[in-house]
Formats: C-alpha cells, sequence, structure tokens
C-alpha cells in the first residue's frame, strides 16, 4: 500500500477541529482541520469508519476512535465517499493500525489502486482564496488496491444494517453518499455540503450555509447537479456533510430545495477549467479538431420552457423491467414524476411500480411487446388517459444474438430486428406523431457504441443499432424542415455496461456472454436524465464511447478491426465454455430483473477458476 507521492500536510483548519457532533446513539461526526468523516456504530461496539481525513490525519482519528469504541477496537471496514485528498489523507496510516478491507464505487478505483491520478485542482474557477490556492492540493493516486472492494451492487452498505449508498457523481467520478431511510439521515460527502469551502474566513469559522460541492475539484457540473436532485429527492431530516456543519429539520429542508431550484446559479461557478467548454490552455488546431471530432457532442441543446424539472414531467418507458430502463424508472421514482413503465414482464414492472409509489411519484404499469404496433397504439391511449400529456418517451427495450453470424439462425437474428429495429420504429412513430399534437415533446432511443462502431459477434444487434442512429437522425432534420422546432430525438450510445441485457441475449458462441472493461449501467441512467433535462441528438456516454467515436472518425476500419479484436479476445479465447441459448428473444426470462446484471462479478470468478486451472 502506498499513499499518493504528494499527500503533505495542508495548514488548514477552522474552529471546529478536532471536535465531534453526535447524531443519535449510532452516529459520531468528527472534524478533521476542514473535512468530516464519520463513524458509524455505538460506543463500545463494532463500527466502520466513512472516510479518512486530511493527509497526515491517521494519529488523530486513531485516538479518537479509541475515546470512542475503545483502544484495540478496529472498525469492520472503512468506506470511502470518494477519494479526493482530504477524504483519504490517512487511509494507508490507518490501514497500517486496522488491517481492514477499504470499499468504494468502482469508478473511484483508478485513484485508489494507483492507476489514475485526479485531475488538477483549478486555481482559476470562480470563488474565494481557498480556491485561488487551490494548485497546492495533492491530486494524485492513492494504492490501497490489495485491499479495495466495491461496493454491494444491491445498494447495501457493509456492515451498516438499514443504510443505502447513492450514486451522487460530478465532484468525483464515483462520489457516492450514504441514507438511512429510518430517521432520514444523510451523509452526503462533497455532493452537497453546508459551508462555502473556497472562502478562507467562512471556512474557518465554520459558518454554516447550504452549498454545492467545493468548486475547485469538481470536474462534472451536468453529473453534481442531478446528483444534488437526487439528493433532494429523499427529503432527509438530517445532513451530515463532508465539510461544514450538521443542519436538519425545516433548515434544512428549505436550505435544499433552495439550492436544488438555483443549482445553476448557486452553486455552479461563472468560469473555470472545469466549466467553460474549451480549454484556453490548448492548441487551437487540437481546440479545432476536438470540435470537429465531438460536433453534437460539444454542447447541450435546452428543451422547451417549462420542461426545467424532471419531476414535473410525465415519462414513457418501455423496456423498464430491468437494466438501464429500470434504473431510469428508479430514478425518475425518487424526484416524484409520472412514470409509465412498459415491458412484456408484468411482475417486475409491478415491482418498479411500488418502488416509484414508495418514493413518492406516480406509476402505470402497461405490458407491452414493443415489436407488435398495436400495443404501442393501446401504451399511448392507457397513458394519455391517465396523465393527459407526455413529455419524455424512452425506448429502451432491446435484444442481443452473441456468435459468429453464420452460426446463428435466422429466426433469432430476425427477432432482433423486430424488437431493437423495427419496436423502435413502431415506438418513435407513435411518440412523434403524439409529440407533433401536442407541440413538443423529447424521444430518447436506446442505440450503442455499436451505432457507429460495429462489433464482431454482434452482427444483427449491431446492424439494428446503426439503424435507430439513422432513424433517429433522419427525424430529427424532417421535424426541422417541418417547423417543429420544440420536438427533439436523442440517441444514447453508450459502451457495453452490466446490465442483464448479457443474461437475455441468444448466444451461439459456445462461450459465456461477455465484454472488456464494461461500464456501471448509472452512466447510462445518468446520461438518459441529462438527456432528459437538456436533449442533444448524440450522446456517446462514458469516455471509452467517446474515445471510441473519435478513433473511428479518425480511422474507421482501424477502429473496427481494433474493436472487433478485442471482442474476439474476451469472447471466444478466454470466455469458458457456455451451451447454446435462445435466451429472451422469444420469451421473456423470469430472471435477470435488476439494474445490474453481475456480469462483472461473475467475469471475475471465471477469469480466477481459468487462471487457477492453468496453475
Amino acid at each position: 500500500m502506498k499513499q499518493s507521492d504528494d499527500n503533505r500536510f495542508i495548514p488548514m483548519t477552522s474552529i471546529n477541529s478536532g471536535r465531534g457532533v453526535a447524531v443519535g446513539e449510532d452516529l459520531y461526526c468528527l472534524t478533521n482541520q476542514i473535512v468530516n468523516l464519520v463513524m458509524l456504530g455505538k460506543p463500545d461496539e463494532k463500527w466502520v469508519l466513512i472516510d479518512a481525513g486530511m493527509p497526515k490525519s491517521g494519529p488523530d482519528i486513531i485516538e479518537a476512535a479509541a475515546e470512542r469504541f475503545g483502544k484495540g477496537n478496529a472498525p469492520e471496514c472503512i468506506i470511502l465517499t470518494h477519494g479526493h485528498f482530504d477524504h483519504v489523507g490517512g487511509l494507508v496510516h490507518l490501514l497500517e493500525h486496522w488491517p481492514v478491507p477499504v470499499y468504494a464505487h468502482p469508478d473511484e478505483f483508478p485513484f485508489l489502486n494507483g492507476s489514475q491520478d485526479y485531475p488538477e485542482p483549478d486555481p482559476g474557477v470562480e470563488g474565494g482564496m481557498l480556491a485561488k490556492i487551490s494548485s497546492i492540493y495533492p491530486h494524485e493516486a492513492t494504492n490501497v488496491a490489495e485491499v479495495l472492494k466495491p461496493l454491494p451492487e444491491d445498494g447495501s452498505v457493509p456492515h451498516c444494517a438499514g443504510w443505502k449508498w447513492v450514486s451522487t457523481p460530478g465532484h468525483a467520478p464515483g462520489h457516492v453518499s450514504f441514507f438511512r431511510e429510518a430517521d432520514g439521515v444523510l451523509i452526503s460527502g462533497d455532493a452537497v455540503i453546508t459551508v462555502q469551502q473556497d472562502e478562507m474566513y467562512k471556512v474557518l469559522v465554520q459558518k454554516k450555509e447550504i452549498n454545492g460541492p467545493p468548486r475547485y475539484l469538481t470536474t462534472d457540473w451536468e453529473a453534481a447537479e442531478i446528483s444534488l436532485q437526487r439528493l433532494n429527492a429523499l427529503k432527509p431530516q438530517v445532513l451530515v456533510p463532508g465539510h461544514g456543519q450538521v443542519m436538519s429539520g425545516q433548515e434544512l429542508q428549505q436550505a435544499l430545495n433552495h439550492l436544488a431550484e438555483n443549482f445553476r446559479e448557486l452553486a455552479v461557478p461563472a468560469h473555470g477549467r472545469y466549466v467553460e467548454k474549451k480549454k484556453r490552455n490548448l492548441p487551437p488546431l487540437l481546440l479545432w479538431l476536438l470540435a470537429l471530432l465531438f460536433c453534437s457532442c460539444a454542447t447541450w441543446k435546452p428543451g422547451r420552457p417549462g420542461q426545467a424539472r424532471l419531476g414535473s414531467k410525465t415519462f414513457v418507458i418501455i423496456g423498464a423491467s430491468s437494466g438501464f430502463g429500470r434504473g431510469v424508472a428508479e430514478e425518475l421514482g425518487r424526484l416524484k414524476a409520472n412514470v409509465v413503465l412498459a415491458s412484456r414482464r408484468e411482475a417486475p414492472l409491478q415491482e418498479v411500480a411500488d418502488t416509484i409509489r414508495k418514493y413518492g411519484g406516480t406509476a402505470l404499469v402497461v405490458p407491452t411487446d414493443i415489436s407488435k404496433p398495436e400495443d404501442l397504439l393501446a401504451l399511448q391511449e392507457k397513458t394519455l388517459a391517465a396523465f393527459k400529456t407526455v413529455d419524455v418517451w424512452i425506448n429502451m427495450a432491446g435484444v442481443g444474438a452473441i456468435g459468429r453470424f453464420w452460426e446463428i439462425p435466422l429466426a433469432e437474428q430476425e427477432r432482433v430486428v423486430d424488437i431493437n429495429l423495427k419496436g423502435v420504429i413502431y415506438g418513435s412513430h407513435t411518440a412523434i406523431n403524439l409529440f407533433r399534437k401536442q407541440g413538443y415533446g423529447v424521444l430518447i432511443n436506446m442505440g450503442s457504441v455499436e451505432s457507429f462502431n460495429p462489433l464482431a459477434y454482434h452482427a444483427s444487434y449491431a446492424a439494428t443499432k446503426g439503424g435507430i442512429r439513422h432513424l433517429s437522425q433522419a427525424i430529427n432534420h424532417e421535424l426541422r424542415l417541418s417547423g417543429n422546432k420544440d420536438i427533439e430525438i436523442v440517441t444514447i450510445e453508450p459502451w457495453a455496461a452490466d446490465t442483464p441485457f448479457w443474461q437475455h441475449a441468444a448466444n451461439y458462441s459456445g462461450r459465456t456472454a461477455r465484454m472488456a472493461a464494461m461500464d456501471h449501467p448509472q452512466k447510462v441512467v445518468n446520461a438518459v436524465l441529462r438527456a432528459s433535462l437538456r436533449p442533444r441528438r448524440e450522446i456517446p456516454v462514458g469516455w471509452k464511447a467517446k474515445a471510441t467515436r473519435i478513433f473511428h472518425r479518425i480511422t474507421p476500419h482501424g477502429s473496427e478491426r481494433f474493436s472487433a479484436n478485442v471482442a474476439h479476445r474476451s469472447q471466444i479465447k478466454t470466455a469458458p465454455p457456455a451451451p447454446v441459448t435462445s435466451g429472451s428473444a422469444f420469451k421473456p426470462m423470469s430472471t435477470g430483473t435488476g439494474v445490474t446484471g453481475g456480469v462483472k462479478a461473475r467475469m471475475k470468478r471465471e477469469n480466477e477458476a481459468g487462471k487457477t486451472k492453468r496453475e
């Protein structure tokens, strides 16, 4: 294990440094210089540490823990909201004293296993003195790979019954917060804080006022806004922030609502390295190339007036019983939106509907086979009867067929076309006619990185995804030429993600279904939520999809050849044998109803088993 090389003492403090605040019997918030860490557990019993303080803070944390839980009583584990210097500064020292596992979101792993440094802090961002001197703050990676573990995919928190982790990216790629529904306690990390962290005097005296994440280290303000809306939808009763004082009751609710309603004015800086679309320190030629390559990905287009808040909209989601569709539906439930749930499987739709209603949203279940036009018309009729209008229509249902093209039966490939392409045509036709009658609407179609970069062993699937991209583009131009300015069509183009899709796909490869370097589905869920607020025509999701798009524009043949080789190695050469299956193309499967699919965990088990066998 190794702390980052730049993990130096930072000479900053506050009047609360070294003080702790008990929130109930089992939560203790300790201020370490200018940051908070949390100890979960009753005194002298088992406990968990959330975050690891400022650089060189390990001895102080150990001493405080001994006073509360008894000398020699190590935590069950250490859980990180994220890996910035002020949240992992004492981590390696603590692990040398307490050999326990460390849990974090997988998107934070590169910064915690030594493989990638964080982007440098931005001293040029709008803000006070602490922003101006932020270049002195450490940003290099810490390496605790040998004890690093991912947070459970089901949202539970290790050794913390009743708590759930909530994905809140923006300040950091894998930032998470923690929420206990029983008493409404929210441990927010840096997603929302209660001090203006860039103002030296306010930090020193810990002046209590709600704020967005620290400006000098936040790199994705779009994601940060979505995360704030997600936390506000939880309606927390007590806020334990990463910086600032504990806030609760009516004071918290009013402040959080005000911040959520005015996030761009109150939280987002007017200028800064991670705010401006162009990086002024880049050579002009490179700026021009980036503009050319990213095209429509460079800026967000605003939706029609009145569609500014997700919670006030009505959504139709086709494919809502699992994967991306279920993830989007549950997030919209937290925002108290109206959500119409459609897929072939009614039982999991009812589960999603129950979750939405629990959060305070409104749900309507309409069993639908997207490959049947009559089902789409019935879906529209039932939706309009319940909600009168539709703001956003999302076509997310899809199936796959994996294997060599000539070995997959034509009936399977025909079914992929029926659902993935003809179904999206039917759904789009229904939605566009509805939108033209009401005068506005956003249609979101689920494409893929394969919409522009076809992949070996996915031939018919890639053909349908390319068709979806061209369909959406053509309709957008037709709407433009017809004067329909308030109707937008978006194609979401993600990299492969760990969803039940792989379990549901027809598989004639003779190997278990897999793909290299899968993304977490939450990335795609966030992209769909953003597109609902600020639609644009194409949205590659995540750096791998964006890099593939650039690579493909520079050298299409090279990009496709490289991708085919990666697919061959992952799907054919290294995957263990598996029987042929037709998946869910003809008949829906009762299994695989979650947002995530557990594929990465299965691949890890398979790889370890293969390694053991070779040895």
